[in-house]
């Protein structure tokens, strides 16, 4: 019993200290069944895939991983990087971008939404507007056709006046006697 508790702590202890760390860019990496190149290789693991590391040799320069199905082996410290591999970044960024266009997207529609409801009540109010100023100049031109038929009409009795006026100096003029002497020479 005390062996099997032994044995449990034992091999909880490194998952206790383990960091999640990723391999890096290179094609793949492979997995060796001890802390040398001479140790026989168990495994390769894709570059970018995330790996636990349980232990660290400063002197091999090799690491004691466990894979995400749970194999362990060991592998060149160099091999392995604190940050996702260039293809998992480029997934999150390529994530990013796209949630980025889709609220820039949501953001213009909804800018198109209010000018577009702006611009309807402009127009609406220049159309009101609009008309109304129709409805003012037509008031406005009959008002000037009554002013130029009054003027005709002015111009008429006062030319009729005049031709009147004139026609009755005509008979009545020739009519006076101004005290004048008659000659007969005409």
């Amino acid at each position: 019993m005390r062996l099997s508790l032994a044995l449990i702590l034992l091999a909880a202890a490194p998952a206790a200290l383990a960091d999640t760390i990723y391999v890096s860019d290179q094609l793949q990496a492979l997995v060796r069944s001890g802390p040398s190149r001479d140790q026989a290789i168990i495994a390769s693991i894709a570059a970018g895939a995330p790996v636990t590391v349980l232990e660290k040799n400063e002197t091999t320069g090799f690491s004691r991983v466990q894979t995400k199905n749970g194999q362990q082996g060991w592998m060149l410290s160099e091999q392995l990087v604190s940050t996702p591999g260039a293809r998992a970044q480029l997934a999150q960024l390529q994530a990013q971008v796209a949630q980025t266009q889709e609220q820039h997207a949501k953001e213009l529609e909804d800018l198109r939404q209010g000018m577009g409801q702006a611009l309807k009540t402009e127009n609406e109010q220049l159309r009101v507007r609009a008309t109304e100023l129709e409805k003012q100049l037509e008031v406005l031109s009959q008002q000037n056709n009554v002013y130029q038929d009054r003027t005709r009409q002015d111009f008429l009795l006062y030319g009729g006046g005049i031709a009147f006026a004139g026609l009755l100096a005509g008979l009545i003029i020739p009519r006076l006697k101004f005290g004048r002497r008659r000659d007969n020479w005409y």
